[in-house]
Parts: structure tokens; C-alpha cells; sequence
């Protein structure tokens, strides 16, 4: 028997939270951001404070690169480098735990492309293609672009 002063959990109304964070999460890890996006709103609405809300917001919007353009200079490719390490994968590896390595490897991948024609220099080299093949966990890629580097 339950009082107001100890209430019984309620698994079906205290887990709704989770279940809403882990519908946000599936779709994520399947990169729908359709869903994804539908359950962030369906757990912003149930919970406005949710911990979870800005990390997932953040993936979110990683799924959707702006562009495909190659880097104008080594300035633009470490700036999208410097906010993909400094926010998307914090993001990643606080919602998305064990899964965040190879969610993050296509992100990754995208970013090395378009690296890729940017010649590489000593004083910006996390902005070579090199470090973000491996970052994608593409070793071959990697050492492919070190090859190409000028003597």
C-alpha cells in the first residue's frame, strides 16, 4: 500500500522520458533525422529541461552538412574541424556512448573529402585529409593522403 509521502513508481508514466531519449537515439544511430527530430520534439515536450535535449539537437543538425564543397583554405577546414571535435562529438559520446565511434566515422569521412584538396602544412595539419581518414577509421585513405603530401 502506497501514501502520498511514498509513492509508487510508476514504470509506464516515470519511463516515458527514456523511452522518448531511446526513440531519438534509434533513430539517430539509423540517421533518420526525420524521427530523430520528431522525437527530440515529442521529449521537449514532455520534459523542457530533459539533460538530453542540446546533445541530441546537436547530432541532429551534424546529420545534415551544409555543404559537399571542398575547403577553400586551411582556416575554413579547421574551423569545422575544431566544431565537429569541440561539439558534435562530445554530443555523441555522452547520448550515443559505445555507438558514438562509428556513428561519428561518416561525419568524419565527409570532412576528409572535403580536405582532401588542401595541400598539407605543418602548422595546420589536423586540417589535412590524413588525421580525419583517421578519425573515419579509414587507415588505407589515410595513408593514401600522407603519400600525396609533397616532399
Amino acid at each position: 500500500m502506497s501514501t502520498d509521502a511514498d509513492p509508487q513508481l510508476d514504470i509506464f508514466a516515470d519511463s516515458q522520458d527514456v523511452m522518448l531519449r531511446n526513440d531519438a537515439i534509434e533513430a539517430l544511430l539509423r540517421r533518420d533525422t526525420h524521427a530523430a527530430t520528431a522525437s527530440l520534439r515529442a521529449l521537449a515536450d514532455f520534459e523542457p529541461q530533459h539533460e538530453a535535449l542540446v546533445s541530441l539537437g546537436v547530432l541532429i543538425a551534424a546529420l545534415a552538412p551544409a555543404t559537399d564543397r571542398a575547403f577553400a583554405s586551411h582556416a575554413e577546414a579547421n574551423a569545422m574541424c575544431q566544431a565537429m571535435a569541440g561539439t558534435v562529438v562530445p554530443a555523441a559520446q555522452t547520448v550515443l556512448r559505445a555507438d558514438a565511434t562509428g556513428w561519428l566515422a561518416p561525419l568524419w569521412r565527409h570532412l576528409a573529402e572535403r580536405a582532401a584538396a588542401l595541400p598539407f602544412r605543418a602548422g595546420a595539419a589536423e586540417a589535412h585529409a590524413a588525421p580525419l581518414w583517421l578519425l573515419a577509421g579509414e587507415p588505407d585513405a589515410a595513408a593514401k593522403a600522407v603519400r600525396g603530401i609533397e616532399s
